[in-house]
């Protein structure tokens, strides 16, 4: 009897490692930056990201991804009867909390962006008639909410635990939410006009390519 309770209890602990290696939660942690193309600001921007979680099972994970967007763009142009310029800057920075279904290499998921920052445009004017126009506008605050949404693949196959690292490539969109304010003015001659407009919302949408290296 005594032999078969100590082969039962040899026979239980060997079992343990098992159970946990098809699913058990561990951290997970990846890295990433990329570029793409943010509207309506019409500019190219880049985000660098540090993700830190825990994956459930081979399949389902969580985490947090602390990260930045940002960019810049330059533009105008001249004719015979004048010329403008326009210059447009967006930064932005925040938490991301993101669910993320695996399936084989691929994956998928998304959540809240929790972000500040602004997108900022200049435009100014002038013809030869000695007109004048310039014009402003700044969209975002101390807070800035969205959504983010994510798809890709990840290199590299998963070990006997159901783990798997190595290198991703994801497409990645957010939508952000922000108030603007909008500032116009034109000079004509001697008559000067201005306008200001506060309050009213824009959503700003960056589709872009990530690349990073993943543990999860």
């Amino acid at each position: 009897m005594k032999n078969l309770c100590f082969a039962a209890a040899f026979a239980a602990c060997a079992l343990v490692p098992s159970a946990a290696s098809a699913g058990d939660t561990h951290f997970r942690w990846g890295v990433g930056g990329g570029t793409g193309y943010f509207a309506p600001a019409g500019l190219v921007d880049f985000n660098v990201g540090l993700r830190l979680g825990a994956q459930f099972n081979e399949k389902m994970g969580v985490y947090g991804e602390l990260g930045s967007v940002f960019g810049f763009g330059f533009g105008g142009s001249v004719s015979e009867n004048g010329a403008s310029l326009r210059a447009k800057a967006v930064g932005l920075y925040g938490l991301t909390p993101v669910f993320e279904y695996s399936f084989g290499g691929g994956f998928i998921g998304g959540g809240p962006v929790l972000a500040r920052g602004s997108w900022v445009a200049v435009k100014q004017s002038a013809d030869d008639q000695g007109n004048v126009s310039q014009s402003a506008y700044v969209a975002g605050g101390s807070f800035v909410p969205g959504l983010d949404f994510r798809v890709g693949a990840i290199a590299g196959k998963a070990d006997e635990r159901g783990r798997r690292k190595g290198f991703s490539i994801a497409l990645d969109t957010k939508m952000l939410l922000a108030k603007v304010t909008s500032v116009d003015q034109n000079v004509s001659g001697s008559n000067v006009s201005q306008g200001v407009e506060v309050g009213k919302s824009t959503v700003g949408i960056t589709p872009m390519l990530v690349f990073g290296f993943d543990a999860r």
